[in-house]
């Protein structure tokens, strides 16, 4: 009949994602209503909140009699309408969307504190800040008690250490208490253990006003939901945040929470991270609600959550000076008794090879703690043991046994009772009345002293962790094969992946006969295993990096002597050798370009004989020339600098890089190695760089070592506000400038030596680079040798003539 009887009747809250089709449909033939439009109606709104005031026994009349004012169970029609614009101007404070079921909760909630309903309690920000708290536990029950206040806050401001924290606090202090809209919230970005967490903590603990939301993108996921839930989730975590606001929301490991988008914008993470960035800077702004966000990735962040106006970015690097390491180590101890000579210094020497970040600085004293308080709690226990049957004893000690060991240590027992017992636990039982008259002084705790076993021990246990171990193990290996002497080409280049620096070390050396290529490189492997595109192409540009470094070489030292061809005397001498780079890392995964510096340094080495220093690490891509003619091999800017400085710089004390980026960083990052007496120094051509990383003599060296310490003097003097000595700045420029002469003419010697060496008809083919460097032609062959040349040239000349003719 063509008639229809069916209405169809559609709610949704996310309205885009319906079919275009259907949705067309809608609005052609249907009606689409907001309903949070209607509530922006005063009389709507006015309705629910006589209603919920009904509910509860309290009733709106015209006109108030003096018996109904006495009662405080009536309300006016006027202070109706008044409470509604209340109601209307603290959800547009907290940015909430006016929703009845929130209207009425909040109502009610003041109802039920107050047992009673005037407008004048919405003029009370804690009472409605109270009351909120209610509203949202009734509303996210079960999500409420998951989220909020579950932040431990039992630190103090003061037990953070380092200048971050005042940053931190300005940020946060900006937009939950002095209306600063830009200050949306932060990203802290460092390595574990750097101390993003407890910073946070710290200032939650100061600030006991403030709501905390913790929880992460895995908390947030919902079961029955998967898709859809986390993000559902989200919504309500920041409905909640509003409404109790001033509220820190703290996300954990947030890259997950807010990954890159995919490019073709299909990816179920995609939701998450659309749902988050509306949030943050959507169309209702935030209004006393702090976002935080802890990382170790910031690479795979959205890209668009940083970008100016949402989220900034703090750097937590966990990079931490000698008086940093000095009061994390004294706040750690707080009152636990040091033995006679244990300093403070003492434990930050045993606990700085194995601690990198304010965590394992916090951790190693707390090992070391609970090992001296476990070992007193045994110690009572065990003279409490003394007139107990034997068989009680052997239990005691064969559960305690590692423990009793720590004890005859920390009390310095005889060696021969130490041996014994370690040789057998059933020996301790034997000399259980000498261990009692070992330990019958310690009366209390406190004479019960924090020892330099204890600290040997934590070590001990600590090292062995697995997160550790191979750190350990990498230690000795630097230490063992990267700290000897300076030698011919081997230096410490250095990459960086998407975590952390990693150390290259580069051996070079010069090979005969090998084939016709002049450059090779070994180490680096290609694979065609699926996904491998990037590492196929760093591996790619390494190789091109090494070619392109005996270009530059040859181009530097033209520029030495210009009136010899450096490229025609380098490859008559390279004609049957090759240069073999062999990269020592066992998982190739970092390279590329940025090793160009470090395989020049090693070419030119390698070729001149020449040592280079072992105290340095070096990252950066030069050009084979220079933006002057005078400064071949300028200078480009790489990634991942800061990283590759905090690895090189654990282990050395020079690190080299681009001048870019040098530039780059913070004056706080390099003030502490400077304090430390390490550097970090920037490049601007391959010219300005040889003359400090290579290797001459003493005289040479001493120079060198100057320099060092006078440039680091000056840039802390520069740092501190204090104006630097003239004669301080004379001395570097001066110390540069004679480091250079020296290099230069060695350089032009030895190339000297190698062009009389080839020039030479009567030469030693199996002579070394190092003789030929130290030879020095007779004074009869320094006068024949023009006619030689004169002759040499003759020959090829008539050679070319007959081919022309």
């Amino acid at each position: 009949s063509g008639k229809r009887d069916c209405l169809l009747i559609a709610t949704t809250d996310q309205a885009e994602r319906f079919d275009p089709t259907i949705y067309r449909r809608f609005v052609e033939k249907g009606k689409i209503i907001n309903i949070s439009d209607y509530w922006k109606n005063h009389k709507n709104l006015r309705e629910v909140v006589r209603l919920e005031l009904l509910r509860n026994d309290i009733r709106v009349v015209e006109t108030l009699s003096r018996s109904q004012v006495a009662d405080s169970r009536h309300i006016s029609v006027v202070d109706l309408d008044q409470a509604v614009e209340k109601v209307y101007t603290i959800f547009d404070e907290r940015t909430l969307k006016v929703i009845p079921s929130y209207v009425r909760k909040l109502i009610h909630s003041l109802i039920e504190i107050n047992n009673d309903f005037r407008v004048d309690y919405l003029d009370d920000a804690l009472l409605v800040r109270k009351a909120f708290e209610l509203v949202a536990q009734n509303s996210y029950g079960d999500l409420y008690k998951k989220v909020v206040g579950r932040m431990d806050r039992k630190v103090k401001w003061e037990e953070y250490v380092g200048n971050v924290k005042d940053l931190f606090s300005e940020m946060t202090n900006n937009c939950l208490f002095y209306h600063v809209s830009e200050e949306k919230g932060v990203v802290l970005n460092g390595p574990p253990g750097s101390g993003k967490t407890f910073l946070v903590r710290t200032w939650l603990s100061e600030n006991k006003d403030v709501h905390d939301i913790a929880t992460s993108a895995s908390a947030l996921q919902d079961p029955v939901n998967p898709i859809d839930g986390a993000v559902d989730n989200l919504e309500k975590v920041y409905d909640i945040a509003k409404m109790i606001a001033p509220t820190v929301v703290f996300f954990d490991e947030g890259d997950a929470l807010a990954p890159r988008r995919s490019n073709t914008g299909g990816s179920p993470s995609d939701k998450l991270t659309n749902k988050f960035l509306n949030l943050i800077d959507g169309e209702i702004p935030l209004h006393k609600v702090f976002t935080i966000l802890t990382t170790n990735r910031i690479d795979i962040l959205d890209p668009a959550l940083i970008r100016s106006k949402r989220l900034k970015v703090l750097e937590i690097s966990g990079l931490l000076r000698k008086e940093d390491i000095h009061d994390i180590i004294s706040i750690s101890l707080k009152d636990v008794p040091l033995a006679e000579g244990m300093t403070v210094a003492k434990i930050v020497e045993t606990a700085q090879s194995l601690c990198n970040t304010p965590a394992d600085f916090a951790a190693f004293v707390e090992k070391a703690r609970s090992l001296r308080s476990t070992e007193y709690e045994v110690l009572q226990r065990m003279r409490t043991l003394e007139r107990e049957p034997d068989q009680i004893k052997t239990n005691f000690i064969k559960f305690n046994y590692k423990t009793l060991l720590g004890i005859l240590e920390a009390a310095n027992a005889p060696q021969h009772l130490r041996v014994e017992v370690r040789a057998n636990p059933a020996n301790f039982m034997e000399n259980y009345t000498e261990v009692i008259k070992l330990v019958e002084s310690i009366a209390s705790e406190a004479e019960y002293p924090l020892m330099a076993s204890h600290l040997n021990s934590a070590r001990s246990e600590i090292s062995r962790s697995p997160t550790k171990k191979g750190k350990v193990q990498l230690d000795e290996f630097l230490e063992a094969e990267l700290s000897q002497e300076p030698q011919v080409g081997f230096i410490i280049g250095v990459g960086a992946n998407d975590v952390t620096g990693v150390l290259l070390p580069i051996a070079t050396s010069l090979m005969y006969g090998l084939g016709t290529e002049k450059v090779l490189v070994t180490g680096a492997v290609s694979t065609t295993a699926s996904g491998a595109a990037e590492l196929d192409m760093a591996v790619q540009m390494t190789q091109q990096s090494a070619q392109e470094a005996l270009t530059m070489v040859k181009n530097y030292i033209q520029g030495l002597m210009p009136k010899v061809s450096s490229a025609r005397v380098l490859g008559e001498f390279l004609e049957k050798y090759t240069l073999h780079h062999q990269l020592l890392s066992a998982s190739y995964n970092v390279g590329g370009p940025s090793a160009g510096y470090a395989l020049a340094l090693n070419t030119l080495s390698a070729l001149l004989h020449i040592p280079v220093y072992n105290d340095f690490g070096i990252t950066g891509a030069p050009w084979t020339k220079g933006v002057k003619k005078g400064e071949v091999g300028g200078s480009v800017i790489i990634g991942g600098h800061k990283k590759k400085t905090e690895k090189v710089l654990m282990y050395l004390r020079r690190m080299y890089m681009p001048l870019k980026n040098y530039m780059d960083l913070e004056q706080e990052f390099l003030e502490t190695y400077w304090l430390q007496g390490k550097d970090i120094l920037g490049v601007t051509h391959f010219g300005d760089l040889v003359p400090e990383v290579v290797c001459l003599d003493d005289v040479y060296e001493h120079k060198l070592l100057s320099l060092i310490g006078m440039r680091i003097q000056y840039k802390l003097s520069k740092y501190r506000g204090e104006t630097p000595s003239d004669s301080l700045k004379d001395d570097i420029l001066k110390n540069k400038e004679q480091l250079k002469i020296l290099l230069e003419k060695e350089i032009k010697a030895r190339l000297g030596a190698l062009r009389r060496y080839l020039i030479n008809p009567s030469r030693d083919p199996h002579l070394s680079l190092e003789e030929i460097f130290k030879h020095k032609p007779p004074r009869m062959m320094e006068a024949v040798m023009p006619v030689f040349h004169f002759m040499r040239n003759f020959k090829e000349k008539s050679i070319r003539i007959r081919k022309e003719d």
